[in-house]
Order: C-alpha cells, then structure tokens, then sequence
C-alpha cells in the first residue's frame, strides 16, 4: 500500500509542475499578446501617415498640371475627415520651393501617440506633365 501512495505523490508533484509551467507560458504571452497590439497600432498609424502624404504629393502634382504653378505652403487638398483616422488627427505641413522649371514638394505629416509627437516627412520633385503635340492628351 505504501507504493501506491508512493506513486500518487510522484503524480500530485508532476501535475503541480506542468500546472505551474503552463501558468507560466499563459503569463509570458500576454506579455507578447500585448507587444503585438502595440506593434499594430504603430503601423496602422505610419500606413495612414504615409498614404496621406502620397495623397498630398499626388494633388499637388494635379494642381501643378492644372494651374502650371505651385504656391510656396500648400494646405492639405485632399477631404478633412482623411485627418482623422485610427483615432488620431494627423495635420500635413507642405513647402514647396521653385527650382528652375521643377518643383522640390516637401510634405510632413505630424501625429501625437500618448503625448509623443511622431512624423514622417518626404520630398518630391515635381514637373508639369507636358501636352502631347497634336492628342490634347497628357501623357500617361
């Protein structure tokens, strides 16, 4: 009888181990759980940065084409609520500088993530596109 008992502690220590292990795994992954979410957030936050400033470069090379001009700070053109997205508001600085016949676009977007400021900001080169002699076509 004294083996049987023997043999259940053995299982009662092994049970307590693998618990405690599991316990272990299960509270070592909320802390990745929470990494993960951190992660989506910040590049659900830069997607939005970044497709508001080619938003902004692509109207500017479309007022570029229409008015054959750019002015030196150009406010955002595209739809205000594209400003607020991911529970953010995003404001768009573009300064545009002449260089001969071509543009240099600089277009920064700023947002505030827990009272840190975050930016992403890019140039461009703009040029009118030319009409093709004899279409009235732009070129594609």
């Amino acid at each position: 009888m004294k083996k049987s008992s023997q043999a259940q502690e053995g299982y009662f220590m092994l049970e307590t181990l693998l618990t405690g292990v599991f316990l272990l795994l299960m509270a070592s992954s909320l802390g990745l759980y929470a990494k993960a979410v951190s992660v989506k957030n910040t590049a659900a936050e830069q997607t939005a940065a970044v497709f508001l400033a080619r938003a902004q470069i692509s109207y500017a090379q479309c007022r570029l084409d229409r008015d054959g001009i750019l002015p030196p700070d150009l406010p955002y053109l595209g739809n205000e609520q594209d400003l607020r997205q991911n529970n953010r508001t995003y404001q768009i600085e573009s300064h545009i500088s002449q260089k001969g016949r071509h543009y240099e676009l600089q277009v920064t977007v700023r947002w505030e993530v827990q009272g840190c400021d975050k930016n992403v900001a890019f140039k461009r080169v703009l040029s009118r596109h030319e009409v093709q002699a004899g279409t009235g076509n732009r070129p594609a």
